[in-house]
Formats: C-alpha cells, structure tokens, sequence
C-alpha cells in the first residue's frame, strides 16, 4: 500500500469514527406538554392535537423513542387550566430534580418549588415582591401615566434558600458561614 492511499484510507477513516460513534448513542427523550382547554371529548380538538403528533411523527419524532407527550385536557375553566399547568410544570420540575439527583449533580435552582422535589438550592428574585412591583406600574397607569414613561425597575430583593437535606445526599457539606447568609436554611 503507498503512503497516500494509506493516508487516504485513515483520513476517511476518522471522517468516519464520529459519525459512527454519535450512530450508536442512544437518543434522548424530548417531552411535549400539551394544555388544552377543552374537554377530552372534543372530537375537532383532538383530532387538531392527532395531527400535530403525527405531523411530528412524519419529521422523526416517535412517541416513547424520543419523544413523550404529556397532556392535560380541561374545559374553560380557568381554575382547571390553571391547575393543569401548574401540574405540567412540576411534572417537568419533578423529573429534572430527580434526574439531577440520580446523577449526583449539585444545581442551583431559579425557581423556589424546586426545592421541595429535593433540590439542593435556590438563588433568585421574590417572586411575591416582583408581582407587589408590578401592581404600583398598573396603578400608575390606571391613573394615566403612559407604561413607555415608566422607569424599567430590577429585582431588589433576592432569596438565598439551602436544602441541607439534598446537600447530604450528595456528599456536600456546606459552609457555616453560606447557611448563615441564606434566607432559608431546610433541614
């Protein structure tokens, strides 16, 4: 064999490896929320949500290969549509803390409920706080200042909280000195 056929033959060779390595990965499962605010019932409805999954099907994503669909059927109900996401929401919630968890990953959270699905902890804006904020800009605007007027206003108080019992699991041992700075200490 000549020194550039050889060259050739290895070339294409590591062309080839990764391609055939990312072959054999399995693929990962990708979760689709669907919230309807109709009864199950609708037929027209579900025959819309039956074309969306088989469009979806037609573009590679199959049902328990790689794909889940969570769904929620309600009526116009606003207190079952709200409750429906609010359950999408920490169903999701639910599987990412205990993916985290079983992996023994140590994350930091943006949202506070994840702390009670066993997140080790909490760092952001008071949620409380931001949605009092806002009720002093519809006020101003209710008494007829224009909202392009209005200031842009940042958080100005953030939670710091620490699940002590999610930091054992993992082996953490967290400082004296961070536990004493947080708003919230879970044991």
């Amino acid at each position: 064999m000549k020194r550039r056929e050889f060259i050739t033959l290895l070339g294409g060779a590591v062309v080839a490896w990764p391609l055939t390595a990312r072959a054999q990965q399995p693929e990962r499962m990708r979760r689709i929320g669907i919230l309807m605010p109709y009864a199950p019932t609708d037929t027209e409805v579900q025959a819309r949500v039956r074309a969306f999954r088989e469009e979806l099907r037609k573009k590679g994503w199959a049902t328990r290969v790689n794909v889940q669909f969570d769904e929620r059927w309600t009526t116009d109900n606003m207190d079952l549509i709200r409750a429906a996401a609010a359950n999408l929401a920490s169903s999701l919630m639910e599987q990412t803390v205990a993916l985290i968890t079983k992996n023994q990953l140590p994350a930091i959270y943006s949202e506070r409920f994840a702390i009670a699905h066993g997140g080790l902890a909490f760092y952001g804006v008071d949620r409380i706080e931001l949605y009092r904020a806002a009720a002093s800009y519809v006020d101003r605007i209710l008494r007829g200042e224009k909202a392009g007027d209005l200031p842009y206003q940042q958080p100005t108080k953030y939670e710091l909280v620490i699940n002590r019992k999610a930091a054992a699991a993992l082996g953490l041992e967290i400082p004296p000195r961070l536990l004493f700075t947080a708003d919230e200490v879970i044991e």
